[in-house]
């Protein structure tokens, strides 16, 4: 614990309006890049881009309002920073996801991270049970997304 407090005490944006504006830069990307990869695989869908905005808007007023809470009760601004450092985190890694769904080379180191290359990650020949069952966990959670939409 003391490690993180550590940590976080360094967190730190060059002034306070950072800890908005690149969230909502990383989202605006994220947006472009998603629409980019909804348009190449001719799955646009606008109830999942109206997801995905509504999403960001809710992200973007949960950062006002760490801000609002840490302003009005004199909390440590790296409460903000971190809150805003976990959002522009997400949809860092976002973009690159869809970047990579859209073809566009991603260093292999990052690569092995992100969501959607399980199957590069595991590899081996005595991990074929394990990628049989990470492929039925894809398969439920693609089914239980598409029935959440429809339902």
């Amino acid at each position: 614990m003391i490690e993180i407090i550590k940590i976080v005490g360094k967190l730190h944006y060059v002034n306070f309006g950072w800890s908005f504006l690149l969230p909502a830069i990383l989202m605006a990307i994220d947006i472009i890049t998603g629409f980019a990869n909804a348009w190449a695989s001719k799955k646009v869908q606008s109830s999942k881009m109206r997801n995905g905005i509504v999403k960001k808007v809710g992200e973007m007023m949960l950062i006002v309002a760490v801000g609002v809470v840490c302003y009005a009760v004199t909390l440590p601004v790296e409460i903000l920073y971190c809150v805003s450092f976990y959002i522009a985190f997400m949809e860092g890694v976002s973009v690159l996801e869809n970047l990579d769904l859209v073809g566009v080379p991603i260093p292999k180191k990052i690569e092995n991270v992100i969501n959607n290359v399980s199957n590069s990650i595991i590899s081996n020949e005595d991990s074929d049970d394990l990628n049989e069952k990470i492929k039925e966990m894809n398969k439920m959670i693609d089914e239980y997304l598409k029935n959440k939409d429809n339902g």
